[in-house]
């Protein structure tokens, strides 16, 4: 596998997919099925905030996985 092959891979899977599961767990489930307090506060967040603002909230958690896998790459190779 190339380079631009593995990290496409690594979007698509860390990036991509978990952004995806993310929106549709919290537009799926409600705060009274969720057994996780870290999850519930976040559900009572999330449906507390308009279309917009719940887009905000997904951006900046798609960002953090962005960045969290640049740090990862950057640590292997060597220029973090």
């Amino acid at each position: 596998m190339n380079p631009d092959t593995f990290v496409a891979r690594v979007r698509s899977a860390v990036v991509d997919q978990n952004s995806a599961a993310d929106r549709d767990l919290l537009e799926s489930t409600t705060v009274e099925a969720a057994t996780d307090p870290y999850w519930k506060r976040l559900l009572t967040l999330y449906l507390s905030l308009s279309g917009e603002q719940r887009a905000v909230i997904l951006e900046v958690m798609r960002q953090i996985r962005v960045d969290t896998v640049s740090e990862m790459f950057g640590i292997l190779d060597g220029s973090s």
